[in-house]
């Protein structure tokens, strides 16, 4: 990523500016003046953050990346042969983002990927031999990707009186959502109290 301007719109004090900042790296990112949450909005983010070496963790401290960490089993054999080995450590981080302190999201990037969340999810659990073991997460945490806010995805959404009724509702208890990360368990989803998917089946 070499986006120079956005990286020095992001620097900009949120109160100096109208809206939040999304920047694409989709490549390798690299190093930019250290961020803090005091100057940002929280919605400004990194999407897709595919390669980020060590020395730059620390300089994201106080963004969100909403990355795809599916990618790494959905395309782990084209990786292993067309991406330099130098950087097969730093593809896809998502275990070390949150250790150095990094807000992550997960997104799925349909149609560039699956679209299904909770295939995702499993993927952030349990990374392919190929890849870094300690960039996997726990049941808990991926799941947490992807109940942040869609203005600011590392904000986890309240399920309370007049906020948005945006939820899923599964057929299953939590225990058992959380070992099986199964889209099969949703039973319907709303969006702004309406509900665009329902499953009858019992």
């Amino acid at each position: 990523m070499t986006s120079s301007p956005g990286l020095s719109a992001m620097r900009t004090p949120s109160a100096a500016r109208s809206r939040c900042i999304v920047l694409h790296a989709s490549s390798s990112y690299s190093r930019s003046p250290r961020w803090t949450q005091r100057d940002g909005c929280p919605g400004d983010r990194i999407a897709h953050g595919a390669v980020i070496p060590a020395e730059s963790l620390l300089d994201l401290r106080g963004l969100t990346v909403v990355t795809q960490p599916h990618f790494v089993a959905e395309r782990g054999e084209q990786y292993a042969t067309g991406v330099a080995a130098d950087n097969l450590p730093d593809l896809w981080r998502l275990g070390t983002l949150s250790k150095a302190g990094v807000s992550v999201a997960g997104g799925t990037d349909a149609p560039y990927g699956t679209e299904d969340a909770w295939q995702v999810m499993r993927a952030a659990v349990q990374r392919p031999p190929l890849f870094r073991a300690d960039e996997a997460i726990s049941p808990v945490r991926a799941l947490a990707l992807f109940l942040g806010e869609s203005a600011a995805p590392s904000r986890q959404r309240l399920v309370a009186p007049g906020r948005p009724a945006d939820l899923t509702l599964l057929r299953a208890e939590p225990l058992e959502a959380l070992r099986s990360l199964a889209s099969d368990l949703v039973a319907a989803t709303f969006v702004g109290g309406e509900i665009i998917y329902e499953d009858l089946q019992q």
